[in-house]
């Protein structure tokens, strides 16, 4: 089955509307907390579950039928990336639900209001950055037998080719290339490549902003923190993100120091409070909000 990415708006325009983005504030703010915490309990409950993690699914995710939807989606794209990659063609690959990672479906359940297969722009509007989004190229994976296991090993860019084809004018950065001499796949969303020392610079010289950031898979790469690891240095890069942002923008992230002191905790707000973000989440995953 063939999916066509869905309208997006052009590049170098910031979001299409402003008016729309600021009308959908209240949903940001209010509506976004309730259903982060709803996806995070339902993701919780699925990875802890003591058998197996179908039927997990299909028990906490009984009243989402958005999850649902959404996973059942990304399958679609998910196969057409794996099997692009010659290296996968021609075998069996079982398919577990949820086959999405958690940090994808916690970004987009959160992100899209509602979703179904009618609905097929619900992101529509939205000018999106993904920092650490990943590629389809080798890195360097262990031995597995499972191929979907090899395969997202891989770290392949599936959260920003998600976020443009459910409407969002997505730009996604990674320190490696998608490669199309090992995947025949054409990603739709806007990949560059820089090491993300750079990526601040970057953010200086546009002409437009973003309304949400995802950081999601950043603070673990070992790329980012070769060059951000004290909190001084990972302040300075949140705020160069911080003032490519629209007023109101959401930034999505995983806390940047483990917290495993009362230290650790103190320094993470002191990190959120310096670059200039207010938290309005906080959980496995950080949803800070750019004034």
């Amino acid at each position: 089955m063939s999916v066509k990415p869905y309208r997006t708006i052009g590049a170098g325009v910031g979001i299409a509307n402003l008016q729309v983005f600021h009308q959908r504030a209240g949903f940001q703010t209010s509506s976004i907390l309730r259903e982060a915490e709803k996806i995070e309990d339902i993701l919780r409950k699925v990875l802890y579950f003591k058998t197996d993690v179908k039927d997990a699914w299909d028990v906490y995710t009984g009243d989402s039928s958005k999850l649902k939807n959404l996973n059942s989606f990304g399958k679609q794209i998910v196969s057409q990336m794996l099997r692009s990659n010659p290296e996968f063609q021609g075998f069996k690959v079982e398919f577990k639900d949820p086959v999405l990672k958690p940090d994808v479906l916690f970004l987009l359940g959160t992100l899209c209001d509602d979703f179904d297969h009618m609905n097929t722009s619900p992101l529509y509007g939205f000018n999106v950055l993904d920092i650490g989004c990943g590629s389809l190229s080798p890195y360097g994976s262990p031995e597995k037998d499972n191929l979907l296991d090899r395969f997202y090993s891989d770290q392949p860019p599936i959260a920003a080719e998600l976020l443009q084809i459910l409407g969002a004018h997505t730009v996604g950065i990674d320190s490696r290339p998608n490669s199309r001499e090992v995947y025949d796949y054409q990603t739709t969303y806007k990949h560059r490549t820089m090491e993300f020392c750079d990526v601040g610079k970057w953010l200086t010289s546009l002409d437009h902003s973003f309304d949400i950031v995802s950081c999601i898979n950043l603070f673990n790469k070992s790329g980012f923190a070769y060059h951000y690891n004290l909190p001084h240095q990972i302040i300075h890069f949140l705020t160069g993100i911080r003032k490519a942002m629209s007023p109101g923008g959401l930034l999505y992230c995983t806390l940047p120091i483990i917290p495993s002191s009362p230290e650790n905790k103190q320094l993470n707000e002191q990190i959120f409070n310096g670059s200039g973000f207010k938290v309005i989440y906080e959980g496995y995953y950080v949803i800070l909000q750019a004034p």
